[in-house]
């Protein structure tokens, strides 16, 4: 049997990214900014099959990813690539949109269970296996794959996805 992902997956990836797809805002339980945030499709057409509904969704959740990671640059960090975990990462296209809408690459841990591998790491550091975290994480995790970001995805973001983050933002400037 396929597992889920692979099915979500083969559904995203049968769909182009286009003015016509819906929007998802992913806001389950509020956002940041505004507690009141829901969450919920938006420009849906009678046409929409779910594969539409999944890249829409895949497509929300990694875009309000990236505005997290621009609030964490404006007050002065920096990053240079992401590490994808969990669900999401188990996922053969969710990556990729990924590494094209925060424009660095994306690796995927090997372990599915990093939340695990991260408490065996603080013991091993704790009984004194690894000299800090720092070596237990060089020790102990690896990359499964790597996702380069697509330039042309990059500067063919869908207009309305740019649209969505100057309202949430206000910023003018950015994507578009």
């Amino acid at each position: 049997m396929v597992p889920l992902s692979e099915r979500c997956s083969a559904l995203v990836a049968s769909v182009d990214p286009s003015d016509e797809m819906p929007i998802y805002h992913p806001f389950l339980f509020g956002a940041q900014q505004d507690g009141q945030a829901r969450a919920g499709y938006y420009g849906i057409i009678g046409w929409h099959t779910k594969a539409h509904m999944l890249r829409a969704l895949f497509e929300g959740v990694a875009f309000e990813h990236r505005r997290h990671i621009e609030t964490l640059a404006s007050a002065g960090a920096g990053f240079t690539e992401a590490v994808l975990s969990g669900g999401g990462s188990r996922s053969s296209v969710w990556p990729q949109i990924f590494a094209d809408l925060l424009g660095v690459p994306v690796t995927v841990a090997r372990s599915r269970e990093t939340g695990a591998l991260g408490a065996a790491i603080a013991a091993g550091t704790g009984i004194g296996l690894f000299a800090d975290f720092a070596e237990g994480a060089r020790r102990m995790t690896a990359v499964a794959k790597r996702f380069e970001p697509d330039p042309s995805a990059q500067t063919g973001l869908r207009p309305a996805l740019c649209h969505l983050h100057r309202a949430w933002t206000g910023d003018e400037t950015h994507l578009g």
